[in-house]
């Protein structure tokens, strides 16, 4: 450790990543067909690329990450630094360690490179001459232009209207990688069309976005749809990050007592946590808690209901058990996109199901004040969505301040707030 950075040398990247389907206290419950129309697994496979529904369904532990991929995840800045917040802990007067980890510092600025570069080399390899994707806060969208222009593939983006509104640098560096991005709910598809004719000024939603994808991909056999979160193929592409900071946790001989992230549909917080939950499976870890910080307006496994429901309201994929507020909610609007959503992951949802992870909902203005702290004492402006593990990292901190317990407390920084600038001002008022 140096200067409070643990970094780890390139050749000690991971050469797997972990799929925790074998590991699951119970078997993940099957995604079902509904009682009428087509099915919706035969759907998927029009959907996806073939590797990535093989993924999805592998029971296989360990999957190795192919080289081609490899090379990339160097090329973007693999492995990553973990910091210790050392100022922030002397500015909070707490016994606790504070570690965060920076997906933050990826050229798109965000963690949703580590699963949309597989995916588009799958696409890429299967033949495909064309990548659409949903996006709601922006990074998958980057993401995958970003993947989709070292590949050489065409790449549509359907972006949910308002918050493509508010983040208008973000829309405009995805144009710069060549992708086309149109505003969802659009006049491009029939779906489209159908919630404006209902709603003008719909402002759009990552179910809108989804259902716009999943439309042109059936409709065109060059194109295949990426998936930005929730699903387990993409979970397992995540785990990157939580397998490199074991690692180095190991270097400094710590063992993490919080672990905790912001968490939507599910990929962030199961990236950083999930090989830890498997230590804590394996009866390695003793007492340690897992936490997903959530936003208010979307408390999903907080007040949403473990039982089937579909995942986006055009009911394309199979019916999934997770936890949901119920696909057709309206969902209040923030600036943090990437945390609104009607339901969460089904692995995620499984473990929160049966007790091995707690759940919290925050506030926005808490969250976003919170993320102006860790500015002015770590010197970090973190994505909208990492504000919320902020906040909840510092509550864990003054809670062991409180207890005089030296907790090691481990998050994930899950992107950059540079192009979220706008939503800082409209939440903080006074910058």
């Amino acid at each position: 450790m140096k200067n409070n950075h643990i970094f780890l040398p390139v050749d000690e990247l991971p050469k797997h990543w972990y799929n925790i389907l074998p590991d699951l206290p119970k078997p993940l419950p099957p995604y079902k067909e509904p009682e009428k129309g087509v099915s919706r697994v035969e759907l998927m496979k029009k959907l996806f690329t073939k590797t990535s529904l093989e993924l999805e369904f592998s029971k296989e532990r360990w999957i190795s990450i192919p080289d081609k991929v490899r090379e990339l995840y160097i090329h973007i800045g693999r492995p990553r630094p973990l910091y210790r917040a050392k100022r922030l802990e002397e500015f909070l007067n707490t016994p606790a360690r504070i570690y965060y980890k920076r997906e933050d510092l990826a050229p798109t600025g965000s963690f949703k490179m580590n699963s949309m570069i597989p995916q588009v080399y799958y696409a890429y390899k299967e033949g495909f001459k064309r990548v659409v994707a949903p996006t709601g806060a922006g990074q998958v969208g980057s993401a995958v232009a970003f993947a989709a222009a070292m590949f050489s593939l065409d790449c549509t983006i359907f972006w949910v209207r308002h918050a493509c509104r508010m983040k208008r640098e973000r829309a405009s560096y995805t144009r710069m990688l060549n992708a086309k991005v149109i505003e969802s709910p659009s006049e491009t598809t029939k779906i489209g069309k159908k919630y404006l004719e209902e709603n003008p000024e719909h402002p759009g939603s990552l179910g809108t976005a989804y259902a716009e994808t999943f439309e042109v991909a059936l409709n065109n056999d060059d194109t295949v749809a990426i998936w930005g979160s929730r699903m387990n193929h993409v979970i397992m592409h995540h785990t990157i990050i939580g397998l490199e900071t074991k690692k180095q946790l190991e270097i400094i001989d710590k063992s993490p007592d919080v672990v905790l992230s912001c968490g939507g549909t599910g990929s962030n917080f199961p990236g950083l946590a999930y090989p830890f939950i498997k230590d804590y499976l394996d009866g390695k870890l003793g007492n340690i808690k897992f936490l997903v910080v959530q936003t208010s307006a979307a408390p999903t496994l907080i007040k949403g209901e473990y039982r089937y429901d579909f995942v986006e309201p055009s009911r394309t994929l199979p019916l999934m058990k997770m936890y949901t507020l119920g696909v057709e909610t309206k969902l209040p609007l923030i600036r943090a996109e990437g945390l609104r959503s009607s339901s969460s992951s089904p692995t995620l949802s499984l473990l929160r199901h049966e007790g091995i992870i707690d759940a919290i909902a925050l506030d926005e203005k808490e969250a976003l004040e919170a993320a102006k702290i860790f500015l002015q004492t770590e010197g970090v402006l973190v994505a909208l969505e990492s504000a919320y593990a902020v906040k909840a990292a510092i509550d864990e901190a003054l809670k062991a301040k409180r207890e005089n317990k030296e907790k090691v407390i481990v998050f994930n920084v899950s992107g950059n707030g540079f192009f979220d600038m706008e939503g800082y001002r409209e939440v903080l008022k006074d910058i």
